[in-house]
Protein backbone atom coordinates (compact mmCIF):
# COMPACT_ATOMS: atom_id res chain seq x y z
CA UNK A 1 0.00 0.00 0.00
CA UNK A 2 1.42 3.39 -0.96
CA UNK A 3 2.27 5.80 1.89
CA UNK A 4 -0.34 8.36 0.82
CA UNK A 5 -3.20 5.96 1.54
CA UNK A 6 -4.00 5.25 5.20
CA UNK A 7 -7.03 3.73 6.89
CA UNK A 8 -6.83 4.76 10.51
CA UNK A 9 -10.19 3.41 11.58
CA UNK A 10 -12.38 0.81 9.98
CA UNK A 11 -15.19 -0.45 12.15
CA UNK A 12 -17.76 -2.50 10.39
CA UNK A 13 -18.60 -0.56 7.26
CA UNK A 14 -16.85 2.71 8.12
CA UNK A 15 -13.50 3.86 6.73
CA UNK A 16 -11.29 6.94 7.10
CA UNK A 17 -8.92 7.70 4.22
CA UNK A 18 -6.13 10.26 4.10
CA UNK A 19 -4.92 11.97 0.93
CA UNK A 20 -1.88 13.89 2.13
CA UNK A 21 -0.04 13.88 -1.20
CA UNK A 22 -0.19 15.28 -4.73
CA UNK A 23 -2.93 14.04 -7.05
CA UNK A 24 -1.53 11.81 -9.81
CA UNK A 25 1.74 9.93 -10.03
CA UNK A 26 5.00 11.83 -9.58
CA UNK A 27 7.24 11.10 -12.59
CA UNK A 28 10.39 11.18 -10.46
CA UNK A 29 9.69 9.04 -7.41
CA UNK A 30 6.35 7.34 -8.10
CA UNK A 31 4.59 9.03 -5.18
CA UNK A 32 1.14 10.55 -5.49
CA UNK A 33 -2.52 9.54 -5.51
CA UNK A 34 -3.51 7.98 -8.81
CA UNK A 35 -7.17 7.41 -9.58
CA UNK A 36 -6.50 3.74 -10.36
CA UNK A 37 -4.69 3.12 -7.08
CA UNK A 38 -7.29 5.03 -5.08
CA UNK A 39 -10.28 3.25 -6.56
CA UNK A 40 -8.68 -0.20 -6.23
CA UNK A 41 -7.80 0.45 -2.58
CA UNK A 42 -11.31 1.63 -1.70
CA UNK A 43 -12.93 -1.30 -3.48
CA UNK A 44 -10.71 -3.68 -1.51
CA UNK A 45 -12.44 -2.50 1.68
CA UNK A 46 -15.68 -4.09 0.58
CA UNK A 47 -19.12 -2.64 1.20
CA UNK A 48 -19.05 0.66 3.12
CA UNK A 49 -21.74 2.85 4.64
CA UNK A 50 -19.58 5.83 5.59
CA UNK A 51 -16.30 7.15 4.17
CA UNK A 52 -14.34 10.08 5.59
CA UNK A 53 -11.72 11.51 3.23
CA UNK A 54 -9.16 13.82 4.83
CA UNK A 55 -7.28 16.03 2.35
CA UNK A 56 -4.06 18.01 2.53
CA UNK A 57 -2.91 18.33 -1.08
CA UNK A 58 -1.62 21.03 -3.43
CA UNK A 59 -3.36 19.33 -6.37
CA UNK A 60 -1.72 17.73 -9.38
CA UNK A 61 -3.16 15.75 -12.30
CA UNK A 62 -6.53 17.15 -13.29
CA UNK A 63 -7.60 13.86 -14.91
CA UNK A 64 -6.82 11.78 -11.80
CA UNK A 65 -8.61 14.38 -9.69
CA UNK A 66 -11.76 14.25 -11.84
CA UNK A 67 -11.73 10.43 -11.86
CA UNK A 68 -11.49 10.24 -8.05
CA UNK A 69 -14.25 12.86 -7.77
CA UNK A 70 -16.57 10.92 -10.08
CA UNK A 71 -15.89 7.64 -8.25
CA UNK A 72 -16.67 9.11 -4.82
CA UNK A 73 -19.76 10.92 -6.13
CA UNK A 74 -21.23 7.64 -7.38
CA UNK A 75 -20.20 5.55 -4.36
CA UNK A 76 -23.10 4.22 -2.31
CA UNK A 77 -21.49 5.30 0.99
CA UNK A 78 -22.04 8.65 2.65
CA UNK A 79 -18.86 10.63 1.95
CA UNK A 80 -17.54 13.27 4.35
CA UNK A 81 -14.56 15.36 3.26
CA UNK A 82 -12.36 17.11 5.83
CA UNK A 83 -9.76 19.60 4.59
CA UNK A 84 -6.90 19.07 7.04
CA UNK A 85 -4.62 21.71 5.52
CA UNK A 86 -5.25 22.76 1.93
CA UNK A 87 -7.31 21.39 -0.94
CA UNK A 88 -5.92 23.15 -4.00
CA UNK A 89 -6.41 22.77 -7.73
CA UNK A 90 -7.27 19.13 -8.59
CA UNK A 91 -7.53 18.32 -4.86
CA UNK A 92 -10.31 20.91 -4.55
CA UNK A 93 -12.26 18.98 -7.21
CA UNK A 94 -11.84 15.77 -5.17
CA UNK A 95 -13.14 17.66 -2.14
CA UNK A 96 -16.35 18.54 -3.97
CA UNK A 97 -17.29 14.82 -3.90
CA UNK A 98 -18.23 15.09 -0.23
CA UNK A 99 -21.86 14.86 0.80
CA UNK A 100 -20.56 17.07 3.60
CA UNK A 101 -17.39 19.17 3.35
CA UNK A 102 -15.86 20.25 6.66
CA UNK A 103 -13.02 22.77 6.98
CA UNK A 104 -11.18 23.60 10.19
CA UNK A 105 -10.79 27.35 10.68
CA UNK A 106 -7.10 27.26 9.70
CA UNK A 107 -7.59 25.30 6.44
CA UNK A 108 -7.65 26.66 2.89
CA UNK A 109 -9.32 25.84 -0.41
CA UNK A 110 -7.98 27.07 -3.76
CA UNK A 111 -9.47 26.92 -7.26
CA UNK A 112 -7.83 28.05 -10.50
CA UNK A 113 -7.73 27.45 -14.24
CA UNK A 114 -6.25 24.12 -15.39
CA UNK A 115 -2.65 24.26 -16.62
CA UNK A 116 -0.80 22.26 -19.28
CA UNK A 117 2.44 22.23 -21.26
CA UNK A 118 2.24 22.60 -25.02
CA UNK A 119 4.72 22.43 -27.89
CA UNK A 120 4.13 23.07 -31.56
CA UNK A 121 3.03 25.61 -34.14
CA UNK A 122 0.46 28.36 -33.74
CA UNK A 123 -2.47 26.10 -34.64
CA UNK A 124 -1.40 23.48 -32.12
CA UNK A 125 -0.98 26.11 -29.40
CA UNK A 126 -4.46 27.51 -30.09
CA UNK A 127 -5.91 24.01 -29.91
CA UNK A 128 -4.19 23.44 -26.56
CA UNK A 129 -5.82 26.61 -25.22
CA UNK A 130 -9.24 25.50 -26.51
CA UNK A 131 -8.78 22.07 -24.91
CA UNK A 132 -7.98 23.70 -21.57
CA UNK A 133 -11.24 25.66 -21.72
CA UNK A 134 -13.12 22.38 -22.23
CA UNK A 135 -11.37 20.81 -19.25
CA UNK A 136 -12.22 23.92 -17.23
CA UNK A 137 -15.91 23.33 -17.96
CA UNK A 138 -15.60 19.94 -16.25
CA UNK A 139 -14.14 21.58 -13.14
CA UNK A 140 -16.90 24.20 -13.21
CA UNK A 141 -19.50 21.43 -13.28
CA UNK A 142 -18.09 19.96 -10.06
CA UNK A 143 -18.01 23.37 -8.34
CA UNK A 144 -21.48 24.48 -9.45
CA UNK A 145 -23.04 21.15 -8.46
CA UNK A 146 -21.79 21.76 -4.92
CA UNK A 147 -22.21 25.53 -4.58
CA UNK A 148 -25.21 26.30 -6.78
CA UNK A 149 -23.32 29.36 -8.02
CA UNK A 150 -23.82 30.59 -11.60
CA UNK A 151 -21.33 29.17 -14.08
CA UNK A 152 -20.01 32.66 -14.94
CA UNK A 153 -19.19 33.42 -11.28
CA UNK A 154 -17.25 30.18 -10.87
CA UNK A 155 -15.45 30.84 -14.17
CA UNK A 156 -14.27 34.22 -12.84
CA UNK A 157 -13.15 32.77 -9.51
CA UNK A 158 -11.07 30.14 -11.31
CA UNK A 159 -9.54 32.71 -13.67
CA UNK A 160 -8.55 34.86 -10.68
CA UNK A 161 -6.95 31.82 -8.90
CA UNK A 162 -8.99 32.23 -5.75
CA UNK A 163 -7.84 31.16 -2.28
CA UNK A 164 -10.63 30.79 0.29
CA UNK A 165 -10.56 30.69 4.04
CA UNK A 166 -12.83 28.16 5.69
CA UNK A 167 -15.40 30.89 6.41
CA UNK A 168 -15.33 32.13 2.81
CA UNK A 169 -15.66 28.60 1.45
CA UNK A 170 -18.77 28.06 3.58
CA UNK A 171 -20.19 31.48 2.60
CA UNK A 172 -19.79 30.71 -1.12
CA UNK A 173 -21.03 27.12 -0.80
CA UNK A 174 -17.73 25.29 -1.40
CA UNK A 175 -17.90 23.84 2.14
CA UNK A 176 -20.73 23.06 4.53
CA UNK A 177 -19.32 24.05 7.88
CA UNK A 178 -16.27 25.32 9.74
CA UNK A 179 -15.08 22.86 12.37
CA UNK A 180 -13.79 25.04 15.19
CA UNK A 181 -13.12 22.00 17.38
CA UNK A 182 -10.67 20.20 15.08
CA UNK A 183 -7.17 20.10 16.51
CA UNK A 184 -4.38 19.56 14.04
CA UNK A 185 -0.92 18.63 15.30
CA UNK A 186 1.78 19.46 12.73
CA UNK A 187 5.08 17.63 13.00
CA UNK A 188 7.81 16.66 10.56
CA UNK A 189 9.94 13.53 10.75
CA UNK A 190 13.01 15.09 12.40
CA UNK A 191 10.97 17.05 14.94
CA UNK A 192 9.01 13.97 15.94
CA UNK A 193 12.17 11.89 16.29
CA UNK A 194 13.69 14.54 18.56
CA UNK A 195 10.51 14.71 20.60
CA UNK A 196 10.43 10.94 21.04
CA UNK A 197 14.02 11.06 22.29
CA UNK A 198 13.53 13.88 24.81
CA UNK A 199 10.27 12.41 26.09
CA UNK A 200 11.28 8.74 25.88
CA UNK A 201 10.68 7.91 29.55
CA UNK A 202 7.31 9.65 29.65
CA UNK A 203 6.27 7.89 26.46
CA UNK A 204 7.28 4.45 27.74
CA UNK A 205 5.31 5.06 30.92
CA UNK A 206 2.32 6.38 29.00
CA UNK A 207 2.40 3.36 26.72
CA UNK A 208 1.39 1.21 29.68
CA UNK A 209 -1.68 3.32 30.41
CA UNK A 210 -2.66 4.65 26.99
CA UNK A 211 -6.19 3.63 26.04
CA UNK A 212 -5.98 0.76 23.52
CA UNK A 213 -6.95 1.48 19.94
CA UNK A 214 -5.98 -1.23 17.43
CA UNK A 215 -6.26 1.20 14.51
CA UNK A 216 -3.64 3.64 15.83
CA UNK A 217 0.04 2.62 16.25
CA UNK A 218 1.23 2.23 19.84
CA UNK A 219 3.90 4.93 19.48
CA UNK A 220 1.30 7.47 18.35
CA UNK A 221 -1.07 6.56 21.19
CA UNK A 222 1.78 6.91 23.67
CA UNK A 223 2.87 10.27 22.29
CA UNK A 224 -0.70 11.56 22.44
CA UNK A 225 -1.19 10.33 26.00
CA UNK A 226 2.06 11.92 27.22
CA UNK A 227 0.86 15.33 26.03
CA UNK A 228 -2.80 14.92 26.86
CA UNK A 229 -4.15 15.20 23.30
CA UNK A 230 -6.45 13.03 21.24
CA UNK A 231 -4.61 10.09 19.66
CA UNK A 232 -6.71 10.41 16.50
CA UNK A 233 -5.55 14.02 15.98
CA UNK A 234 -1.90 12.99 16.21
CA UNK A 235 -2.51 10.00 13.94
CA UNK A 236 -4.17 12.15 11.29
CA UNK A 237 -1.35 14.71 11.32
CA UNK A 238 1.34 12.05 11.08
CA UNK A 239 -0.43 9.77 8.64
CA UNK A 240 2.28 9.73 5.99
CA UNK A 241 5.28 10.31 8.26
CA UNK A 242 7.81 7.66 9.22
CA UNK A 243 8.97 7.88 12.81
CA UNK A 244 11.20 5.90 15.13
CA UNK A 245 12.97 6.33 18.43
CA UNK A 246 16.18 7.98 17.24
CA UNK A 247 19.50 8.27 19.11
CA UNK A 248 20.42 11.76 20.35
CA UNK A 249 22.55 13.81 17.93
CA UNK A 250 26.33 13.74 18.46
CA UNK A 251 27.72 16.54 20.65
CA UNK A 252 28.97 19.60 18.80
CA UNK A 253 32.75 20.10 18.71
CA UNK A 254 34.30 22.82 20.88
CA UNK A 255 35.10 26.13 19.22
CA UNK A 256 38.85 25.61 19.65
CA UNK A 257 38.61 22.27 17.84
CA UNK A 258 36.68 23.87 14.97
CA UNK A 259 39.19 26.71 14.67
CA UNK A 260 42.10 24.26 14.62
CA UNK A 261 40.53 22.11 11.89
CA UNK A 262 39.82 25.14 9.69
CA UNK A 263 43.29 26.58 10.22
CA UNK A 264 44.98 23.30 9.33
CA UNK A 265 42.98 23.20 6.10
CA UNK A 266 44.12 26.74 5.28
CA UNK A 267 40.71 28.34 5.70
CA UNK A 268 40.77 29.88 9.19
CA UNK A 269 37.98 32.27 8.21
CA UNK A 270 35.58 29.32 7.82
CA UNK A 271 35.62 28.58 11.57
CA UNK A 272 33.10 31.29 12.39
CA UNK A 273 30.70 30.01 9.70
CA UNK A 274 30.97 26.42 10.98
CA UNK A 275 30.39 27.41 14.60
CA UNK A 276 27.39 29.58 13.73
CA UNK A 277 25.91 26.75 11.66
CA UNK A 278 26.43 24.33 14.60
CA UNK A 279 28.06 21.74 12.37
CA UNK A 280 29.40 18.39 13.55
CA UNK A 281 33.02 17.43 12.88
CA UNK A 282 31.92 15.30 9.94
CA UNK A 283 29.94 18.20 8.47
CA UNK A 284 32.88 20.56 9.01
CA UNK A 285 35.24 18.23 7.15
CA UNK A 286 32.75 18.01 4.29
CA UNK A 287 32.48 21.80 4.09
CA UNK A 288 36.25 22.22 4.14
CA UNK A 289 36.47 19.67 1.34
CA UNK A 290 34.06 21.72 -0.77
CA UNK A 291 36.02 24.91 -0.07
CA UNK A 292 39.27 23.18 -1.04
CA UNK A 293 37.70 21.98 -4.30
CA UNK A 294 36.43 25.50 -4.99
CA UNK A 295 39.96 26.85 -4.48
CA UNK A 296 41.32 24.33 -6.99
CA UNK A 297 38.70 25.35 -9.54
CA UNK A 298 39.59 29.02 -9.05
CA UNK A 299 43.28 28.24 -9.53
CA UNK A 300 42.56 26.28 -12.71
CA UNK A 301 40.46 29.14 -14.06
CA UNK A 302 43.00 31.81 -13.00
CA UNK A 303 40.50 33.50 -10.69
CA UNK A 304 41.68 34.94 -7.37
CA UNK A 305 40.34 32.61 -4.62
CA UNK A 306 38.97 35.30 -2.31
CA UNK A 307 37.15 34.41 0.87
CA UNK A 308 33.89 35.71 -0.60
CA UNK A 309 34.30 33.63 -3.76
CA UNK A 310 35.19 30.42 -1.92
CA UNK A 311 32.32 30.82 0.50
CA UNK A 312 29.87 31.27 -2.39
CA UNK A 313 31.26 28.42 -4.49
CA UNK A 314 31.33 26.01 -1.55
CA UNK A 315 27.55 26.44 -1.25
CA UNK A 316 26.82 26.48 -5.00
CA UNK A 317 25.92 23.60 -7.27
CA UNK A 318 28.32 22.57 -10.06
CA UNK A 319 26.22 24.17 -12.80
CA UNK A 320 26.40 27.58 -11.12
CA UNK A 321 30.18 27.30 -10.74
CA UNK A 322 30.50 26.30 -14.40
CA UNK A 323 28.51 29.32 -15.57
CA UNK A 324 30.54 31.63 -13.32
CA UNK A 325 33.85 30.32 -14.62
CA UNK A 326 32.77 30.51 -18.26
CA UNK A 327 31.67 34.10 -17.77
CA UNK A 328 34.66 35.33 -15.79
CA UNK A 329 37.82 33.53 -16.93
CA UNK A 330 40.41 34.49 -19.53
CA UNK A 331 41.80 32.05 -22.09
CA UNK A 332 45.50 32.53 -21.32
CA UNK A 333 47.41 29.97 -19.33
CA UNK A 334 45.01 27.01 -19.45
CA UNK A 335 46.37 23.48 -19.41
CA UNK A 336 43.13 21.70 -20.21
CA UNK A 337 44.33 18.12 -20.01
CA UNK A 338 46.15 18.32 -16.69
CA UNK A 339 43.50 20.43 -14.97
CA UNK A 340 40.64 18.28 -16.22
CA UNK A 341 42.35 15.10 -15.04
CA UNK A 342 43.00 16.65 -11.62
CA UNK A 343 39.30 17.24 -11.05
CA UNK A 344 37.78 14.03 -12.37
CA UNK A 345 36.32 11.25 -10.25
CA UNK A 346 37.13 7.58 -10.73
CA UNK A 347 35.79 6.34 -14.02
CA UNK A 348 36.44 9.63 -15.79
CA UNK A 349 33.19 11.39 -14.91
CA UNK A 350 33.45 14.88 -13.50
CA UNK A 351 32.25 15.13 -9.92
CA UNK A 352 32.06 18.91 -9.90
CA UNK A 353 31.92 21.72 -12.48
CA UNK A 354 31.82 20.78 -16.15
CA UNK A 355 35.45 21.37 -17.06
CA UNK A 356 35.11 20.34 -20.71
CA UNK A 357 32.57 23.10 -21.12
CA UNK A 358 34.72 25.62 -19.29
CA UNK A 359 37.87 24.92 -21.27
CA UNK A 360 36.04 24.48 -24.58
CA UNK A 361 34.34 27.83 -24.15
CA UNK A 362 37.60 29.59 -23.39
CA UNK A 363 39.39 27.91 -26.33
CA UNK A 364 36.65 29.02 -28.70
CA UNK A 365 36.87 32.52 -27.27
CA UNK A 366 40.64 32.58 -27.79
CA UNK A 367 40.27 31.41 -31.38
CA UNK A 368 37.81 34.18 -32.15
CA UNK A 369 40.29 36.73 -30.86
Amino acid sequence: MKPWFKIWSKTGKTAEILIHEDIGENWWDGSGVTSKGFIEAVRALGELDDITVRINSRGGSLYDGVAIYNYLRTHSANVTVVVDGIAASAASVVAMAGDEIVMPAASTLMIHDPITFAFGNAAEMRKAAEDLDKVKEGFISAYTNKTGMPREDVWDLMTAETYMTAAEAVEWGFADRVDEETKVAACDRSALSALLVTKAEEIRAALQTAEPDPDIPAEVRALAASFGVEASAVANALASTSYTLAPPPPPLPEAAMVAEACEEAGFAWAAVDCIKARLSLEQIQARLGRISAARDVAAAAQIEPTEQLLRAWAAADPAEITRHVVDCTTPEGFDARSQLAAHQAAGGETSGPVYDKIYGQRRRSAERH
